[in-house]
């Protein structure tokens, strides 16, 4: 029984990597004008935009 739910946990933490990937490509190619300035409010900015530009997509 152990193992069964120690492996639904591994599914759903692959599940969550997969999107954090797609998140993380997302905002490399969205943001990469923003990352150059490496400043931890040009990185706070880029999260930001991705936010908006994500919840425009899914709305």
């Amino acid at each position: 029984m152990v193992q069964i739910s120690i492996n639904n946990e591994v599914e759903q933490l692959k599940k969550q990597i997969k999107q954090l990937e797609g998140k993380l490509l997302f905002v490399q190619q969205n943001c990469q004008h923003i990352i150059v300035e490496s400043s931890h409010s040009s990185v706070r900015r880029c999260i930001k935009c991705f936010y908006q530009q994500d919840a425009k997509r899914t709305s």
